[in-house]
């Protein structure tokens, strides 16, 4: 008589994940007045089931920002026409019932150059993500982290 009992399978354990899980269902605002960027952005944090907003300068932002209940997160070029990175964060320095309402602010660039970062940073930005240093993954990963670690906005 053969013996029909199959042979035991091994199972193996379930790898720990390689990135964090997106939260879906979060506002992220980006602005930048590079075309290709904003979409390439948007579209990539869209089908990871974010609400992306864009607008292509910092005078745009803050008009977004100022009718907008709350972004979770804002993502800001540093160089760009009408109101760049710098001046847009020195505005909002300004106005902390703007920045209250709002998640943290990591700046966008190209850019890596550290003293233009530390002014950010005393300006009231949180981070950056330096755009040439990043694969799209990457990218995903950093802004889904951003997002898993709490904020607190400074009180008005």
């Amino acid at each position: 008589m053969e013996n029909t009992t199959p042979p035991p399978t091994h199972v193996a354990p379930t790898p720990p994940p390689t990135h964090v899980a997106p939260t879906p269902g979060k506002r992220i605002l980006i602005i930048d007045d590079d075309r290709y960027n904003r979409d390439f952005y948007q579209e990539l944090l869209q089908d990871a089931g974010y609400s992306v907003d864009t607008v292509e300068n910092g005078q745009q932002g803050i008009e977004k920002m100022e009718s907008t209940d709350h972004y979770d997160l804002v993502l800001l070029d540093i160089v760009m026409p009408v109101k760049d990175g710098m001046e847009t964060l020195t505005f909002l320095d300004g106005r902390k019932d703007i920045k209250a309402k709002h998640g943290p602010i990591y700046m966008l660039s190209a850019l890596g150059q550290e003293s233009v970062l530390e002014n950010a940073k005393k300006l009231g930005s949180t981070g950056y993500i330096v755009k040439t240093d990043v694969t799209p993954e990457a990218f995903q990963r950093k802004v889904e982290e951003i997002l898993k670690t709490p904020f607190t906005p400074p009180s008005v």
